[in-house]
């Protein structure tokens, strides 16, 4: 049989047997919930892909939670160490002081070298030349970089009350404004070096 011979057979059992909406209706919704099913089966790389972004979330987080507490218990406690000392034995109560006397002075000279450090670095790149320039309202600086520096009239009677200013100076004098780490004006003093 050829396929023209089909399609005549099949267009007179198709005119002899006439379907009913029912029938149609139920054939379609067979056929579409037929395609729903095969399109839920089949791998969607959107919601595959939320799946696994979802799952490496789960995991870090439960790392993160579970990882600190795991690895707390995972390590072994070490022995406390206990020294006793015989109250008896005086030549080892001294030679513990004089250690301890030394250990102490040597950190505290080594605190002090820091600490002088700290001032010479804070010296040296903290401090900065200005000229006064005005003193209605506050007091105007005008920096050797020509930056305006402004402090208002309650800033500066703190700093004096503090004596942190320098209550001789008037306008057009030379000064030196020292500042913190964190760029606050810790002292204004007038400066005997010329202006900028």
């Amino acid at each position: 049989m050829s396929d023209e011979q089909l399609n005549q057979l099949y267009q007179q059992h198709k005119k002899r047997h006439k379907t009913t909406k029912v029938e149609r209706h139920l054939i379609l919704t067979k056929a579409r919930q037929a395609q729903e099913n095969h399109a839920a089966k089949s791998i969607d790389p959107w919601r595959w892909t939320l799946g696994v972004s979802l799952c490496a979330g789960l995991l870090v987080l439960f790392t993160l939670v579970m990882g600190e507490q795991g690895w707390q218990y995972g390590q072994q406690q070490s022995p406390m160490q206990v020294q006793i000392h015989s109250l008896n034995d005086e030549s080892g109560l001294h030679d513990d002081t004089s250690r301890l006397r030394e250990k102490t002075q040597a950190q505290k000279a080594y605190h002090y070298a820091r600490y002088q450090q700290g001032q010479q670095l804070l010296a040296a790149h903290h401090q900065q030349g200005a000229v006064l320039v005005s003193t209605e309202n506050g007091w105007e600086f005008q920096t050797c970089e020509n930056e305006l520096l402004v402090l208002t009239q309650a800033l500066v009677e703190q700093m004096q009350n503090l004596q942190r200013f320098d209550n001789s100076l008037r306008n057009g004098d030379r000064v030196e404004i020292q500042f913190d780490q964190q760029g606050r004006i810790v002292l204004i003093t007038a400066s005997a070096a010329q202006a900028c």
